[in-house]
């Protein structure tokens, strides 16, 4: 984005200009598979699998057209799984399967540079990011230990079964989020003069693990079901599961007795012992000759909260780690960041759960009728719906309510809006003590209604393909679980009104209402037996396939910059604006695949190549634009249309050609 011409910005730009320039990023990925299969007897067997993955991501850490060198870092994964599964069948009726899973997986994420991260906007929109990663570096490893057992029996037309799922993660996660400092700068002429409006800076807690965590997680589930064929047309699947997630609690209790004041308890997850889930499901043949078949189903499902949650909550009391967001003449001058925890503004930002706190759950009902329209072809007419209560998100609490206040237009008239009292960027707080206090809750809810259209053909006459089209519908009250860190990234995915999260009710994030998938393969064998060896062996063995994707533009909101609500969130919508009630533009890309087979000397080698082409008509798919409508200015409440509003800001891949080679054997 181009800086205005005064001084100030001018210089600010010119300062940045060294950091804009292009680098590489690169994806290596090593894999390697082991396989034993062992027939015990008529009776029992056994097999065993190991996978490998060695993969380095140079400069993953962060993406985006803003982000500058330093700012990211490579990515590294070490990935082993070592497996067993064992069948054991007693009598022609009896069966006994138990599969043993054991995982090793290390995530370190290094950083390119030692300097404070520094977010730089103007026009309310990021410009540039330099400086350290605000999370790097950091690890996570994860050791995990999994058995599943299932006896199933067959009686009559029922086949019963009923098994286990245990599952134990033991995690070490480093996160040193904000550790090294971060400044935010609303403008090139902040930045040019070092004028800070926000610095957030986190410290390790005397004699604890600081931001290290053990996250540690025990999962008990139990399921027993029924497969009753009633008749030739009907069968009904029914059962019943029970999921237990056991999670280790924090092992630092923030004594702090304030807390108490929202019944708070950092050193406490609330455990949900009652996840009981009933499911049901049928199939019915409406033609005697299974042309016509209708399904349906309906189940409850319970989803696990993430270890990055649960690892934020361990940390992030006060205690363990000290986290302070800091505002005006308490701001170190950049680039210099703090050596001790602050003696102004001493009010850690925390995170904890809510004392009530559940499980997220879902309802689940799926409804469709397919019919075999010709040979080889099917069309599916469904529906699917789903309901999300008891979902999680992160909210600040420690807010006094927001008021209702007169703005100014700059284009004339005023306008009202809300805003949480108190100096500017710097909000009162009912517990003085501490800055944000953030409640990871249960309390958003979702529902999504889709409708699709299937037409499937099977594979004969060397053709096969598969188009489907959907039109869909997402409504939620924000919901999310990712939330765990101060920034407008993690920002933006809490309601606007913390206080009142369920005002957000509105289209989801994930809300595309029109998707087309177009897939499928064709085999060119025309040449493959011909007479002649050069021609068999240029011509023959040939596969073209394709992947057509079509969808409508995801929602967002216009947004206006500097705070206006005064939350210290810089994610407020235009005042009397909905959330995510505009629509960006749509996505469409094609990606093709050729390859042709080769036999190399016997049947039993071969050779593919394979030439690939993704986005192939180089379509601009558009992933970001200028969402500031507004700029704000907080001293004078006056708002001012931004001339960048809705200006094209990041691209999806262009196209991209990949060639390879595949030797099988």
């Amino acid at each position: 984005m181009n800086a205005p011409a005064d001084e100030a910005s001018q210089r600010g730009f010119r300062e940045l200009l060294p950091f804009t320039g292009v680098y590489q990023r690169r994806f290596d990925n090593d894999t390697h598979l082991g396989k034993g299969d062992w027939n015990i007897s008529d009776s029992q067997r056994l097999s065993v699998r190991y996978n490998a993955s060695r993969f380095t991501g140079a400069n993953l850490e962060n993406g985006g057209i803003n982000r500058s060198l330093e700012s990211t870092g490579d990515s590294l994964v070490t990935n082993d799984q070592l497996s067993a599964a064992y069948t054991k069948i007693f009598g022609a009726a009896t069966v006994y399967d138990a599969r043993v899973i054991y995982m090793r997986d290390n995530q370190p994420g290094l950083s390119n540079s030692a300097n404070p991260q520094a977010t730089i906007q103007q026009g309310g929109q990021t410009v540039m990011v330099i400086g350290r990663n605000f999370f790097s570096p950091r690890y996570t490893n994860i050791k995990r230990f999994q058995n599943i057992h299932t006896l199933s029996h067959v009686r009559g037309r029922h086949t019963y079964k009923v098994g286990a799922d245990l599952n134990f993660d033991r995690i070490d996660n480093f996160f040193p989020g904000n550790f090294s400092g971060a400044f935010l700068f609303p403008s090139y002429a902040a930045f040019a003069n070092r004028q800070a409006t926000l610095f957030t800076q986190g410290f390790a807690g005397a004699s604890t693990d600081g931001p290290l965590t053990r996250p540690n997680i025990n999962e008990y589930a139990f399921f027993v079901q029924d497969n009753w064929r009633v008749n030739d047309k009907l069968t009904l699947n029914y059962g019943a599961r029970y999921d237990l997630m056991w999670y280790a609690q924090p092992l630092v209790s923030n004594p702090d007795p304030g807390l108490n004041l929202f019944s708070l308890n950092t050193g406490r997850m609330n455990r949900d012992t009652n996840n009981w889930a009933g499911r049901f499901g049928f199939a019915y043949k409406l033609s005697s000759d299974g042309r016509l078949v209708l399904r349906g189903g309906y189940g409850i499902f319970y989803a696990r909260t993430p270890s990055i949650m649960t690892g934020t909550a361990h940390s992030q009391n006060g205690i363990q780690v000290q986290t302070y967001t800091l505002t005006g003449a308490a701001i170190p001058a950049y680039p210099n960041i703090l050596s001790a925890p602050p003696t102004l503004q001493r009010r850690p930002d925390i995170w904890a759960f809510s004392p009530d706190y559940l499980q997220p759950q879902t309802h689940q009902a799926n409804f469709n009728v397919e019919m075999r329209a010709a040979k080889d072809y099917s069309v599916t007419l469904g529906y699917l719906g789903v309901r999300g209560m008891k979902l999680s998100r992160t909210r600040d609490v420690n807010l006094f309510p927001a008021e209702e206040v007169q703005g100014t237009l700059s284009t004339g008239g005023t306008i009202g809006f809300f805003r949480h009292p108190g100096p500017q960027n710097a909000p009162f707080r009912p517990l003085a003590g501490f800055g944000r206090v953030s409640l990871f809750d249960s309390g958003a809810s979702s529902i999504y209604h889709g409708g699709f259209v299937q037409v499937t053909k099977r594979y004969s006459k060397n053709l096969q393909f598969l188009a489907s089209y959907t039109f869909s519908k997402v409504i939620d009250t924000a919901p999310d679980q990712t939330s765990v860190t101060i920034g407008t990234g993690d920002d933006a995915k809490q309601a606007q009104n913390t206080l009142l999260p369920n005002l957000d009710r509105g289209p989801g994030v994930s809300d595309v209402n029109h998707r087309f998938v177009l897939s499928g393969v064709y085999d060119f064998t025309f040449a493959n037996r011909a007479s002649n060896a050069f021609v068999r062996y240029t011509l023959g063995n040939w596969q073209l396939a394709l992947i057509t994707q079509i969808e409508s533009g995801r929602r967002f909101s216009p947004l206006a910059s500097n705070d206006p609500n005064n939350n210290q969130m810089l994610t407020d919508r235009t005042p009397g604006v909905g959330r995510n009630v505009l629509l960006g533009p749509g996505f469409a890309a094609v990606d093709v695949r050729v390859s042709k087979e080769i036999p190399l000397g016997t049947e039993r080698i071969r050779m593919r190549l394979i030439g690939e082409a993704f986005n192939l008509t180089n379509r601009a798919n558009f992933t970001g634009w200028n969402q500031q409508q507004w700029l704000y200015n907080g001293t004078t409440r006056v708002f001012t249309p931004n001339p960048n509003y809705l200006a094209r800001t990041g691209t999806a891949d262009p196209r991209i050609l990949q060639i390879a080679a595949k030797i099988t054997f």
